[in-house]
């Protein structure tokens, strides 16, 4: 353990991991050489774990909206080694579609019971955040996720900020997108899956901007007549 720790990233999260995921497969309250090999080692555990627990969701659609939930639950950062876990609201999974709602509380549900995530209560919210900030440098397909979807994942990060901010000034129409903005974040939504904040505030900006639009079109009209 302590030789394959020398030099690692975050060396004590993985450590508690590892003897944590070999006391679960201890042998006559031994821990033997044979589990650690099994799990992969300090380098290999959580990897390997995330991975296994990735592998047995029910179906497909239960895996497509893996992303989703991780690309909710970090940070960007500036570069690749930036990248750090965020606590999310749980309110923030509920997606306008109930059927994918209930598919992505039940991916969320099984890498609780896996202990990747954890939940927890601040101020009356029930929140979401990795159990481990290695994760994310650990488990190799998430570090695949997030390196092909930076620019994905950074205007996730945008929306969700401006849709927040939106509903703390009262649905402003002052903070509403507009023109480019608006039809890139549109664009974005195709790709993407949006939660039900997010899309009522998209939602609010193509409807205010077709009134604008109607409005200039009315406004035109009335002066060639005249």
């Amino acid at each position: 353990l302590l030789f394959e720790m020398q030099g690692q990233v975050g060396a004590l999260p993985l450590l508690e991991f590892t003897l944590e995921q070999l006391f679960e497969r201890r042998s006559d309250h031994r821990l033997t050489l044979q589990a650690y090999r099994e799990i992969g080692g300090v380098k290999g555990a959580l990897s390997q774990h995330a991975e296994k627990t990735y592998a047995a969701l029910p179906s497909d659609e239960h895996r497509e909206l893996v992303q989703v939930l991780f690309w909710r639950l970090i940070d960007l950062g500036t570069t690749e080694q930036d990248v750090t876990r965020r606590r999310a609201a749980r309110s923030e999974f509920l997606l306008p579609d109930a059927t994918r709602t209930r598919l992505l509380q039940e991916t969320t549900d099984a890498f609780i019971e896996a202990r990747l995530l954890t939940t927890n209560e601040v101020a009356g919210t029930t929140t979401i955040e990795l159990s481990h900030e290695a994760v994310i440098r650990e488990w190799g397909r998430l570090a695949d996720w997030i390196r092909q979807a930076r620019e994905e994942i950074r205007q996730l990060q945008v929306i969700r900020g401006d849709s927040a901010e939106w509903r703390r000034q009262g649905q402003s129409v002052d903070r509403l997108y507009r023109g480019k903005q608006l039809a890139d974040a549109l664009l974005w939504r195709e790709r993407s899956l949006l939660n039900l904040d997010e899309e009522a505030f998209l939602q609010a900006s193509a409807a205010e901007q077709a009134h604008q639009q109607a409005l200039l079109a009315e406004r035109q009209r009335q002066e060639a007549w005249q």
